[in-house]
């Protein structure tokens, strides 16, 4: 994945955001919950709120205020 993200020409994206994937990645998660994660904290967000128990736990584990939805 990171070598697909450095082999795209334009690609217009925030570094610390395709870290932010690549970081839950590396927990076993998903690559988008890491990226919504990190844009919801850019934009004011205090916590993130998820259905997926793996995804809030991976987040917990990095120190973000997470909200596991029912």
């Amino acid at each position: 994945m990171r070598d697909f993200v450095s082999s795209v020409p334009k690609l217009v994206a925030q570094e610390n955001e395709i870290e932010a994937g690549f970081s839950v990645m590396a927990h076993n998660g998903d690559f988008a919950d890491g990226v919504n994660a990190f844009c919801g904290a850019m934009l004011g967000a205090d916590q993130f709120a998820t259905f997926d128990k793996q995804a809030a736990r991976i987040l917990q584990e990095t120190a973000m205020k997470t909200r596991l939805l029912k």
